[in-house]
């Protein structure tokens, strides 16, 4: 009787939730899933899942591509341009020049045109699909396989921090490759065999260059900190944590300096460089950039659990610092720097996240909801512009939900 009770709630609030998202635009129906969660009970991983990705997809695909909006254009153009070229063609370019030229992205472009005549529509939905898949399944495994509250996960990808969120509009590479580098270090602490996290991480290079730097990183840092957990109260793994990240800084601070003098393939390192150099400008630091809450909650959790601190979390705050630092040093190559940053952040705040079950349930919606409306107040405010171009300028519509999105506005239009 007892298990029938259970099933019967389980299938109410699973039905719920659906409703929820099917009828209501699913930035408001995440925080109303939040709630249900608290409060009612847990709504079933897979289903939530399926939701998010779905609903968000057909959102961020529903609006105007214009012949010259930036990295979108570029990406299109990639697509199109991958019709001429062969399988090893693509490889091929790749040897003689990594810049731009990543093989396993333009594979994927070229696998998606041969199974849908090259349509554009099908490209840009499949790919918004891909990018927030992965970011559910980032969202899974922080909430370590959905034994935590999975729903606050993705809350927190969507409101907590905009990097992801802000980005996947239109940086699909490196939000794809970023990705499955965090993907890769999670399962780095996992029971799977050792060689697929490195499959995964290594793999994510040939999607965009940038993860190469983070692969480096990685290594560097496991060579010498090879235990599963950094203890910060253990003088000796302290003192190698500073040794390292002074070590890998000053290093790649020479780096900078021999760029421009490498010769490879018609000076391909120079092509990248010289590409964004009027990007990187003088930066000064800022110490308000780093009093939001975000930051507060990221040392909040490894003050909770400095004694349990796992490799990859102390390995997330070391890229971090680094790519973070090396700007303000010697910003020649700001813009690496910045993408490169962009995992490492995506995996502190998410594991932050963590520290909020040590808390009263409601302090948990309180923080839900105060982040909420802050968030709705910034995208109001115009502070994140790409946004407001998603759903053709519909994206805090209530009532665009999934629904609505699959029968009613969904029309990308190619421009």
């Amino acid at each position: 009787m007892q298990n029938t009770k259970s099933l019967a709630i389980s299938l109410i609030i699973n039905l719920l939730v659906t409703s929820i998202f099917i009828l209501i635009n699913p930035i408001y129906a995440i925080v109303f899933t939040v709630i249900i969660s608290l409060f009612i009970g847990r709504v079933n991983s897979a289903l939530l899942g399926i939701l998010f990705v779905v609903s968000f997809a057909l959102i961020f695909t529903n609006q105007v591509y214009f012949a010259d909006d930036g990295d979108i254009y570029s990406y299109l153009h990639m697509y199109r341009s991958s019709e001429l070229s062969t399988y090893s063609d693509i490889f091929i370019l790749y040897i003689k020049n990594i810049n731009g030229h990543e093989f396993l992205w333009f594979y994927y472009n070229k696998f998606l045109g041969n199974i849908s005549n090259f349509s554009m529509e099908f490209f840009v939905l499949i790919t918004y699909t891909l990018m927030l898949s992965l970011s559910a399944i980032v969202a899974y495994l922080a909430s370590d396989n959905g034994r935590n509250n999975f729903s606050l996960f993705l809350f927190s990808i969507v409101f907590f921090e905009m990097t992801l969120f802000n980005n996947i509009y239109d940086l699909w590479r490196t939000i794809i490759a970023s990705l499955l580098f965090i993907i890769a270090l999670f399962l780095s602490n996992s029971d799977k065999p050792k060689y697929l996290f490195r499959i995964i991480m290594y793999s994510a290079c040939f999607i965009h260059t940038t993860i190469i730097l983070l692969v480096i990183l990685y290594e560097v840092f496991s060579f010498f900190m090879n235990k599963k957990e950094f203890k910060v109260n253990d003088s000796l793994s302290f003192f190698k944590f500073i040794f390292i990240l002074t070590v890998t800084i000053t290093a790649l601070l020479f780096v900078n300096k021999v760029i421009p003098y490498l010769s490879y393939y018609g000076d391909t390192f120079l092509q990248g460089y010289r590409r964004y150099s009027d990007l990187n400008l003088n930066l000064h630091f800022n110490i308000s950039n780093y009093l939001s809450p975000i930051y507060f909650l990221i040392v909040f959790y490894f003050i909770m659990n400095y004694k349990h601190i796992k490799n990859y979390e102390a390995f997330a705050l070391f890229a971090f610092i680094v790519c973070t630092t090396l700007p303000y040093i010697s910003n020649d190559m700001a813009m690496l720097y910045y993408r490169g940053t962009i995992a490492p952040l995506i995996l502190l705040v998410i594991i932050s996240i963590r520290s909020l079950k040590n808390f009263h349930i409601m302090y948990t919606l309180s923080f839900v909801v105060i982040i909420f409306t802050a968030r709705i107040f910034t995208i109001v405010s115009d502070n994140f512009p790409n946004l407001n171009l998603v759903a053709k300028g519909d994206f805090l519509n209530f009532k665009y939900g999934l629904l609505t999105s699959l029968f009613y506005y969904y029309d990308p239009i190619f421009k």
